[in-house]
């Protein structure tokens, strides 16, 4: 990871941090890991946007906000993005820990086996699988639409009180095949 990546989420809440450092991990050492490629956090967009947002109220959308992209190379068509509110992380996780051994219960474990067989590129499963068994819960499964991209999006965290709206970290894992 260069000295930007490393600068800018050690600007993030510990529990992003502690997710990245879980993400770099990889227990299997035939499959290629995943690599942090970008992440950004506090204001997005221009100076006026901001300016703009903190004169409506919104400043806390602006200013918290967060963004991690992981790939697996230079010219992978696979990917995970991760995004976040800072002030959305209270029913995270405080510490990530990937443990030893990945195990699934018996729906996730079809979930990945799918993975599997829609040509869904080995260290992008493998991110998957992590992510499900450090607590995330997949919100939409697989979007086989016409296209050839596949979306899954993931979530850890809880709602925004009194509705199905997610807060706190939100992942769509993309591919092409």
């Amino acid at each position: 990871m260069n000295a930007q990546l490393k600068t800018t989420v050690n600007l993030m809440p510990e529990s992003i941090k502690s997710f990245v450092a879980t993400m770099l991990q990889e227990p299997n050492v035939h499959t290629p890991a995943l690599e942090l490629k970008m992440a950004s956090f506090g204001p997005d967009g221009s100076t006026s946007q901001a300016a703009y947002a903190c004169a409506q109220g919104n400043e806390g959308v602006i200013l918290h906000q967060g963004r991690l992209l992981f790939s697996a190379g230079p010219y992978s068509f696979a990917r995970l993005e991760v995004k976040f509110q800072a002030d959305e992380l209270q029913d995270v996780p405080a510490e990530f820990s990937c443990p030893q051994t990945l195990e699934v219960d018996d729906e996730s474990q079809q979930f990945l086996e799918n993975l599997t067989l829609s040509s869904c590129p080995p260290s992008l499963k493998n991110a998957i699988n992590k992510l499900i068994a450090i607590g995330f819960t997949v919100r939409r499964p697989l979007d086989f639409s016409g296209s050839h991209m596949r979306r899954i999006q993931l979530h850890c965290g809880g709602n925004i009180a009194g509705t199905s709206i997610p807060k706190g970290i939100m992942v769509e894992a993309t591919y092409l095949v």
